[in-house]
């Protein structure tokens, strides 16, 4: 889970800089499933998330599920038909936001792995990971409808055998950001102490 404060942070920013129209985005993941009170709605409501900030810039939240339309992909694409959220398609800026974490199966889930919250199927792991190989899906998303910018919070990290599912935290301070999505991730796997080619998702970009 990202920083409520951090990320309120840069919503104040953006709104700074003349962004209107802000919004917080994702989709729920396979996790929903198995799991109730999953909707993206909720989750936000229990991470703290108000609709606006602490210095009262207002912002959204979206379901990337919901409001989809087509997304042009070609009929050879790992995603043809994929139709996509008209938030993420029009977007003047797309920000993917990660937290710096380990994964059980992929070593290290930083954007790459976030930016699947991008696509609007439920159950992720099988429609984006076990049906093809799992970087395909989001080299498609990135050459149509890439993030402009990518930053990952390791202000604390998590870290342990599953990072992801029984996450033991540590304090790491620091924030990885740039605008390519890919060299953010393999900067922070590397300050990790892995190798970035080690997961699946970042090898095949």
């Amino acid at each position: 889970v990202v920083g409520l404060e951090l990320v309120e942070h840069l919503i104040d920013t953006l709104a700074s800089m003349g962004w209107c129209d802000i919004a917080i985005a994702s989709s729920t993941d396979s996790a929903s499933t198995w799991l109730e009170n999953r909707d993206i709605a909720v989750l936000a409501d229990l991470l703290g998330y108000q609709y606006q900030t602490a210095q009262g810039t207002n912002y959204d939240v979206i379901d990337l599920s919901e409001d989809l339309i087509d997304a042009g992909f070609a009929p050879d694409s790992a995603l043809a038909e994929t139709q996509l959220a008209r938030a993420w398609i029009d977007a003047g800026l797309r920000i993917v936001f990660a937290k710096c974490r380990t994964d059980q199966h992929d070593t290290y889930a930083l954007c790459a792995s976030t930016l699947l919250c991008a696509l609007p199927l439920t159950d992720k792991d099988y429609y984006y990971r076990l049906r093809a190989e799992p970087w395909l899906a989001l080299t498609a998303l990135i050459s149509r409808f890439p993030p402009h910018f990518a930053i990952i919070d390791a202000c604390g990290a998590f870290h342990g055998s599953g990072g992801r599912q029984t996450p033991e935290p540590i304090a790491t301070h620091a924030i990885f950001a740039g605008a390519n999505l890919l060299a953010v991730d393999c900067a922070a796997a590397t300050r990790m102490g892995a190798d970035p080619a080690s997961s699946p998702l970042v090898a095949g970009l």
